[in-house]
């Protein structure tokens, strides 16, 4: 049986790195798999495993143009679908009307990319994987009105499943209920699906962790003394706060702290976005001579795994406000890197007290200095203890190849192909 694989970019670009490590597992499960993505932005097309196939992008623009989101979104012959505007009480306020209207008109111009893809694929039976539960999940129900032994399957992730990121996910009702399979990437996800949405069916909301591959030995790479190397990777956006980092950071005194055992953090920030210009605002202006920044910016994956693997780490940093699960966190667990994560999403699933340490989301500047003095003042034997258990804990638990082929199992159990 075929699988219909339905993304936001991938393999375009930098995005979705996570199926670099799932696609394999899948391609060697499925007699054949179509990428369907939901536009192509600039940058790198990455490579595809053996029996994968790239199609067309369903839209020809991407949903952030927003003349021509509504160019598309609004002369065509979709359903008007308005009444979700009032169902969802989009109407409240000024930022629910903004984020709805950008949804609706998502929804309308992805009417004509439903009725393509059923016809170009005209099988009995096809089983629609939506990566997302926000977007191209939009398609489902005019997938099912006009292909109804077709499959669906979404994954859940952390700003697609959690309301509260954005304020508003418009259309939920519809197009969850019609899923055949909600796949969270974390307990925390489908306990939220659970509470928030009654009437999905509890049946068919399972839980399959995302996951990494890594063949590099551990080695022990703590620093001993000189400089404390702390990294962080992430989209440079508000709900990442790495401006936070940057200003705990500038407080900290290393060299005073550990007696000239240190004598400077270097931070090394991998990642870009719509704050990276306030974030070189915030660095120009830090004034410790015990600090060095390293804004890498946006990297291929490869070029960040490469700098773990030569590179000693202390600690990874993160602080967002909303998680799914972060596979940034267990990229770096894979290397041996102890973890201080802000307790979000399903992070508190991934990061346990034998590899580093869950922190409240409601933190502050001071809090996080806090808590990042704390570990450098750990010994050197109690930072080696945990290296070596973020090592343990993602070989135990976040290893991509165990994770994906429990999923695929699962399929296979399910849809009996």
């Amino acid at each position: 049986m075929e699988l219909q694989l339905f993304t936001d970019t991938y393999p375009y670009g930098y995005g979705e790195p996570f199926l670099d490590d799932e696609l394999p597992v899948l391609a060697r499960n499925f007699t054949k798999i179509v990428i369907h993505p939901l536009h192509a932005p600039e940058g790198p097309v990455r490579s595809l495993p053996p029996g994968v196939y790239l199609a067309d992008p369903l839209l020809s623009f991407s949903p952030d143009n927003r003349k021509q989101l509504i160019l598309h979104g609004v002369f065509n012959r979709a359903p008007l679908s308005l009444w979700e505007y009032f169902r969802c009480s989009a109407f409240t306020s000024k930022s629910k009307t903004k984020v709805f209207l950008s949804y609706w008109l998502l929804k309308r111009s992805l009417w004509k990319a439903a009725r393509e893809f059923v016809e170009s694929t005209d099988k009995e039976q096809e089983i629609c994987y939506f990566y997302w539960g926000d977007k191209t999940v939009q398609l489902w129900p005019a997938i099912k009105r006009w292909a109804p032994n077709y499959h669906g399957i979404v994954r859940l992730h952390g700003s697609d499943l959690y309301e509260e990121v954005k304020g508003l996910l418009p259309y939920r009702k519809e197009y969850l209920s019609a899923i055949d399979l909600l796949m969270t990437v974390s307990k925390t996800g489908a306990s939220y699906l659970k509470s928030h949405y009654p009437y999905l069916n509890p049946d068919k909301i399972k839980t399959f962790p995302l996951g990494f591959s890594n063949d590099v030995p551990y080695t022990n790479k703590m620093n001993q003394e000189g400089i404390f190397e702390i990294v962080s990777c992430s989209n440079v956006i508000p709900l990442k706060r790495v401006d936070l980092i940057a200003k705990a950071l500038n407080e900290i005194q290393i060299n005073t702290l550990t007696k000239g055992k240190f004598k400077k953090i270097r931070w090394t920030h991998f990642g870009n976005g719509s704050k990276m210009h306030e974030l070189q605002k915030v660095i120009l202006m830090l004034d410790d001579s015990d600090l060095e920044v390293v804004l890498a910016g946006r990297r291929d994956r490869s070029e960040i795994l490469d700098y773990y693997t030569h590179h000693p780490v202390d600690l990874f940093l993160n602080v967002s406000s909303s998680e799914g699960i972060p596979v940034s966190i267990m990229e770096a667990m894979s290397f041996g890197i102890p973890i201080l994560a802000t307790a979000v999403g399903g992070t508190a699933e991934l990061v346990t007290p034998a590899c580093g340490k869950t922190i409240p989301p409601q933190i502050t500047k001071d809090d996080l200095k806090g808590y990042i003095e704390a570990f450098i003042l750990l010994s050197f034997e109690e930072r080696s203890a945990l290296s070596k258990g973020a090592y343990h804990e993602w070989k135990s638990h976040w290893d991509a190849e165990t994770n994906s082929k429990a999923f695929t199992d699962y399929l296979h159990s399910i849809f009996k192909f």
